[in-house]
């Protein structure tokens, strides 16, 4: 994924992004990803509507905070008995939304623990027309365009940053849902499936349930006999 990303051609395009790898360009777009994902990401997405609506899961199952992160959400889902639905004012409606609410922060949007879940998520979530009908894909689709254009960026606020001192190594994270920009890395370039680093299971929709093995193969080899070899094309 990081070779790929060293080799982005810069663009206006708000919407997609471009890489030229062995002497291709080749575009990561909307389209692609619902072809990976099977989820829905027509169109550009309006939340604005969700400020009005009340956060009754926080207020129910969260008392007096205003805000929570990822890992109060973890620590209580987790500490109900399995199969218990005694703590859930909602009962099996309301453990199902707080399942479904972790799935969607950790998974599709890839917050880490220590980061804030979303109030508009959990009122999408809350609202089962609105959670059924809702546009998921462009929602994870966005999140993580936003976040490849800026990994390698400095000073950019909406990408976490670490610094390993000791190896004195800048590393990023991704959020949104980055599997599936491996997923089109493998589709795209079929050098990767010759070299047997995927096994492709079989042919099917979504592309991302075809594979039934991704190796990761070392940075530094891919770079010396792929990215940075003149006789790979």
């Amino acid at each position: 994924m990081h070779c790929v990303l060293l080799s982005e051609i810069v663009s206006n395009e708000p919407d997609s992004m471009t890489f030229k790898v062995f002497d291709r360009d080749i575009k990561f777009t909307r389209d692609a990803f619902h072809i990976i994902t099977g989820l829905k990401s027509y169109s550009s997405l309006d939340m604005k509507g969700l400020n009005e609506k009340e956060n009754r899961l926080l207020r129910v199952y969260f008392p007096g905070k205003d805000k929570i992160e990822l890992a109060d959400l973890y620590s209580f889902n987790s500490s109900r008995p399995h199969g218990t639905t005694s703590s859930f004012a909602g009962s099996d409606d309301d453990a199902l939304k707080l399942a479904i609410l972790y799935f969607v922060e950790s998974v599709l949007m890839g917050k880490r623990k220590n980061r804030n879940v979303s109030e508009q998520i959990m009122k999408i979530v809350d609202d089962d027309a609105l959670c059924a009908s809702f546009n998921w894909g462009s929602l994870a689709y966005e999140t993580l365009l936003k976040s490849l254009k800026s990994c390698l960026k400095s000073n950019e606020n909406d990408v976490e940053k670490e610094k390993e001192k000791e190896k004195d190594i800048d590393s990023y994270t991704l959020v949104g849902f980055p599997f599936a920009f491996c997923v089109w890395i493998m589709e795209v370039l079929p050098i990767f499936q010759e070299k047997q680093f995927v096994n492709f299971k079989e042919a099917g929709y979504p592309r991302m349930l075809c594979y039934s093995e991704m190796k990761s193969p070392q940075f530094d080899a891919l770079c010396r006999k792929y990215f940075h070899n003149e006789k790979v094309s």
